[in-house]
C-alpha cells in the first residue's frame, strides 16, 4: 500500500507518497501524473490510498519553505529505478542548498562522463522532487535548463536557497529576493510564480 497526501505550499499544492514510512514520490500536484506513472511501473502491486496527512514530511516541507533549507535532509527514501538513475539521483541529493551542479557533473558522478544526455533524462525521471533537489541542476552554459514543475518554480527555489554560481559560466545567480528600502535583503520569501507547465528532462 502506498499512502498519498496533499500539502499546500507557497508554490501550489504538493503531493507526497509513502510506502512503509519511506518516501517514494513527491511532486507538485499539477505535475503529479509523471510521478504516478513511475509508481505504477515500479510498484505495480501496490494500491494508492489517500490519507489525510503525512505528518513528518509535511512538517519538513513547511520548515523548508519557511527558510530551514536543510529541513528535507535525511528523509528516508525508497527510490525505485535503474542502477544508473539511482546513481544520478544520489549525486543530485549531494548538491547542498545554495549550490548547483550541471548535467555534465551528474554524468561524471554517476561514472559515465559521456552520458550527459542520459543523466539529464535520469534527472527528469526523479520521482521525489525537492528531497532529491533536481531544481539545483543547470546546464553547463549557465542556462537553467528545464524543470517539470515549470521554470518559474525553479527560479523561485534557487532564489529561496540563495544559490551562488559554482564556476564562471556554469550557474547564473538567480534573481535575488526583494530588498528593503535600506538596501538590506527583505525577510519576505520570493513571490510564488505563475504556474507554467514544464517540458522535457530537468
Amino acid at each position: 500500500m502506498i499512502e498519498v497526501a496533499d500539502h499546500d505550499s507557497p508554490l501550489g499544492e504538493i503531493r507526497v507518497a509513502l510506502k512503509n514510512e519511506k518516501l517514494v514520490g513527491l511532486a507538485f500536484l499539477d505535475s503529479w501524473d509523471r510521478v504516478e506513472r513511475h509508481l505504477t511501473r515500479w510498484f505495480p502491486r501496490e494500491d494508492l490510498r489517500a490519507v489525510e496527512r503525512a505528518r513528518e514530511i509535511e512538517d519538513r516541507l513547511e520548515a523548508y519553505m519557511a527558510g530551514e533549507l536543510e529541513g528535507l535532509a535525511g528523509l528516508p527514501l525508497e527510490t525505485a529505478g535503474t542502477d544508473f538513475q539511482r546513481r544520478v539521483w544520489k549525486a543530485i541529493r549531494g548538491v547542498p542548498p545554495g549550490q548547483s551542479a550541471s548535467y555534465t557533473d551528474l554524468a561524471v558522478a554517476a561514472g559515465a562522463p559521456n552520458a550527459v544526455r542520459a543523466a539529464g533524462t535520469a534527472c527528469g525521471a526523479n520521482p521525489v522532487w525537492l528531497v532529491i533537489p533536481c531544481h539545483r541542476i543547470v546546464r553547463s552554459d549557465g542556462d537553467l535548463g528545464n524543470y517539470g514543475g515549470g521554470l518559474g518554480r525553479k527560479e523561485w527555489l534557487l532564489a529561496h536557497e540563495g544559490a551562488e554560481p559554482r564556476a564562471p559560466g556554469m550557474c547564473p545567480r538567480p534573481a535575488r529576493p526583494p530588498r528593503s528600502a535600506g538596501g538590506r535583503p527583505s525577510t519576505r520569501r520570493p513571490a510564488a510564480p505563475t504556474r507554467r507547465p514544464g517540458a522535457g528532462p530537468r
